[in-house]
């Protein structure tokens, strides 16, 4: 870790200008690979006035030279941090100055996958917490990514585009913002499955994302790898569902009836509960 990181770390801003004026490499990195910069864009500040300080900071950098798209041992950019971190202010100050949207890290994740699900970065080590208040996915991120053109169709290295994450995680906002801005919802992943493979696959079923999904033109009788339909998958689930879910079965069904006339699908439900 080199001085620099250390002044940010210890919010030393002082002597961190004046080593900048001075013209120290402000793209130095540390033994992960992470430069000044990705520290700088993660912290937020106990007040008001600390986290005006580090947006100085940070603007300070870049106007010295800090490369907004170099990325680490990981492949993650300073955006991907910002956004991890939930810091809008630091992530517009990174957009403004043309840092890449659309960069994928080793795992192929965008920064917009990390505003779905910010999980997705397990490996960060740097000397700050992510947000903990229990929420994964950022409704307010995805669309600040959305407003500067992101790619939200790019797929990870599993395959999976944001819209896969968003019913994953799951997050009805999100699946239906993606949506309406354009997101393929045939697409699907590494093993084949499609968004409403992923939708139906679940111990309990978020029907509003399903009804979205079908509503969105989603093919309830598309095939994964394993030949199986987002029906098929359901099936498999209802055979051990409780009782609530078993209730949500007669409203989902109707989806697919009404959706195709596929009274097969009907005929198989009687056989589930013969």
């Amino acid at each position: 870790m080199s001085l620099l990181h250390d002044l940010i770390i210890a919010n030393d801003f002082t002597t961190l200008r004046d080593l900048l004026r001075a013209g120290v490499n402000p793209n130095t990195a540390d033994e992960r690979g992470k430069t000044p910069l990705h520290i700088a864009v993660c912290k937020k500040g106990e007040n008001i006035q600390e986290f005006e300080h580090n947006l100085q900071v940070v603007r300070e950098l870049i106007y010295f030279g800090a490369d907004v798209n170099r990325t680490d041992n990981f492949g993650d950019t300073p955006l991907h941090f910002a956004v991890c971190f939930r810091n809008y202010k630091m992530m517009e100050i990174l957009l403004k100055c043309n840092a890449g949207i659309d960069i994928q890290n080793r795992q192929g994740n965008t920064a917009m996958h990390y505003a779905i699900d910010n999980c997705k970065l397990l490996h960060l080590a740097i000397p700050t917490k992510i947000p903990g208040d229990g929420k994964h996915t950022d409704l307010k991120a995805v669309k600040l990514l959305m407003n500067y053109h992101a790619d939200i169709n790019l797929s990870n290295s599993l395959s999976e585009t944001p819209l896969i994450c968003a019913v994953k995680v799951p997050n009805l906002q999100i699946v239906q913002a993606l949506l309406e801005g354009g997101a393929l919802h045939s697409l699907s992943d590494f093993r084949g499955n499609g968004p409403l493979h992923y939708s139906l696959d679940r111990t309990q079923i978020h029907t509003k994302i399903v009804n979205e999904l079908l509503r969105y033109g989603s093919n309830h009788a598309s095939k994964n790898k394993r030949s199986q339909s987002p029906v098929d998958v359901y099936l498999k689930r209802l055979h051990n569902a409780s009782p609530t879910e078993q209730e949500k079965a007669g409203y989902l069904f109707k989806l697919f009836v009404f959706r195709k006339n596929n009274f097969n699908i009907t005929q198989s439900v009687y056989e589930i509960h013969s």
